[in-house]
């Protein structure tokens, strides 16, 4: 659990730090790698196998990638500083996901869901104390801890469902 925390921190953390360089749309293609990542991890450390719909799958999406990537001044493109970013954050997700899976396979979903909300806001404030120090601005705010309350929310039971699915399900395919 600790391990996945780190790496969903990670991704979160790089994943902010592309979206500060690269458009959203660009991301967005980017990481629609991150399935495609999960699934090929997924057959290494799970067992789970290949399906020739993934295969199909796998190869649509690295053309469109490449295609979104694409620099017609290079010979056969190039990616950027935030693309790169973006790369890693997409990989740190996806293997993420496949710790996820293999914690879930052995642990009960709830605590171990509650767990790994927590450890990455922990690992947060262990990685940039100084952040802590802005928290006063959110207390100011109704609106802020509403929104964040809210936000929680729906993020909480998206969660949920998200993780109960990884359980139920035979393959991260689908996901």
């Amino acid at each position: 659990m600790v391990v996945g925390s780190i790496l969903w921190f990670s991704a979160t953390v790089t994943a902010f730090k592309a979206l500060n360089q690269i458009s959203a749309s660009k991301f967005s293609i980017i990481e629609s790698l991150s399935p495609l990542l999960s699934i090929i991890l997924a057959f290494f450390f799970l067992g789970e196998s290949l399906t020739q719909s993934q295969i199909i799958g796998t190869v649509l999406i690295l053309v469109a990638v490449f295609m979104t990537v694409y620099d017609k001044n290079s010979n056969f493109g190039h990616f950027s500083q935030g693309e790169l970013i973006a790369l890693l954050s997409i990989s740190l997700s996806g293997l993420a996901l496949v710790n996820d899976k293999g914690i879930y396979q052995v642990t009960p979903l709830s605590p171990t869901l509650a767990t790994m909300f927590i450890l990455p806001g922990i690992i947060g404030m262990i990685y940039k104390p100084e952040e802590l120090k802005k928290f006063h601005l959110v207390k100011k705010s109704r609106t802020a801890i509403k929104e964040l309350l809210i936000m929680s929310a729906i993020w909480g039971a998206a969660a949920i469902a998200y993780y109960k699915a990884v359980v139920i399900s035979n393959s991260l395919e689908l996901l």
